[in-house]
């Protein structure tokens, strides 16, 4: 038998033992706590729970998004940027997150590629980039202290969410 051959039974066996710790884990913690293994990595492995927003990319979009009735959280995001990923990962999954913002209408500005339209939208509402949340509370207006810029926690969001949506 040649190296290469040797090397690459080495690694499958390395992965197989690998893959049997680590079923055991789960199987050992399941017990721990309680529950079976299928339904302990079945939460374990669940995607969290997406908000629902709706993307504009044009003042008058937005507009019209503030008329109904009811508190809203405009999002300036972009693909390119990093603190926005960590957001939507970390931040907007919480499920403090997601009840305090169960009663807004979420609306989302893309950045990623800017156009005069979205600079636009940035000048209007006094946002220099992402990532920005601002606030409206049910008056169609900013609530004062609520606006958030750069990184933020989700105890942070929710604050601001239900200073908004008291007003």
């Amino acid at each position: 038998m040649n190296t290469r051959t040797h090397a690459l039974q080495a690694r499958s066996a390395l992965i197989g033992t690998i893959r049997c710790t680590t079923v055991a884990a789960v199987l050992a913690i399941g017990f721990v706590f309680g529950t079976s293994a299928v339904s302990f990595a079945r939460i374990s492995l669940s995607a969290p729970p997406k908000l629902p927003f709706v993307e504009v990319d044009n003042l008058s979009d937005l507009l019209a998004r503030l008329e109904a009735d009811g508190p809203v959280l405009v999002y300036f995001s972009a693909d390119w940027c990093a603190i926005c990923s960590k957001i939507e990962r970390r931040v907007f999954p919480d499920s403090r997150v997601v009840e305090a913002l169960a009663a807004f209408r979420l609306v989302k500005v893309d950045l990623t590629r800017l156009d005069a339209e979205r600079e636009a939208l940035m000048k209007e509402l006094r946002v220099a980039g992402p990532p920005s949340m601002v606030f409206f509370g049910n008056g169609k207006r900013e609530v004062d202290g609520t606006r958030l810029v750069g990184p933020i926690d989700a105890r942070t969001l929710v604050a601001s969410a239900l200073r908004a949506g008291a007003e």
